[in-house]
């Protein structure tokens, strides 16, 4: 929602969610995409085993609902939970094993296009799937 140019309110029970095409079971909200930052929430309704991660930029996540064990490449692993604040770096190859319902808040960082402005730009797909087409 922009009540006030430029000024975006999201709401966890907004009806603004849209599937996710290049995440099956997950849904996204797109709060905004402006300025160098995408910002919006992220929900996992139903997840049929880990799913692949990789972020393509600097992610920044606070879990709102459920939990998730994260598995990094290199063999570390992040147990995260409701109120939990986390962040990835670019290129990070992770494998989640997701507990729904499941919902997040993403920030990420991203390189500003001219007229990138506003909801609806997909804040989901800032990732690729490692088994995804690139």
């Amino acid at each position: 929602m922009e009540p006030y140019p430029g000024v975006f309110v999201p709401n966890e029970a907004t009806e603004e969610w849209e599937s996710d095409p290049e995440v099956p079971g997950s849904v996204m909200h797109e709060l905004v995409h402006a300025d160098g930052l995408q910002a919006g929430m992220t929900r996992f309704t139903q997840v049929d085993g880990p799913v692949p991660w990789t972020p393509q930029q600097r992610e920044v996540a606070m879990i709102l609902e459920g939990s998730v064990r994260i598995e990094l490449a290199d063999g570390g692993t992040l147990e995260l939970g409701v109120g939990d604040l986390f962040s990835l770096p670019p290129g990070r190859d992770t494998t989640w094993h997701i507990t729904t319902p499941f919902a997040r808040h993403d920030l990420a960082h991203h390189h500003a296009v001219q007229g990138d402005v506003g909801p609806g730009r997909g804040v989901g797909r800032r990732h690729r799937r490692r088994d995804a087409p690139p």
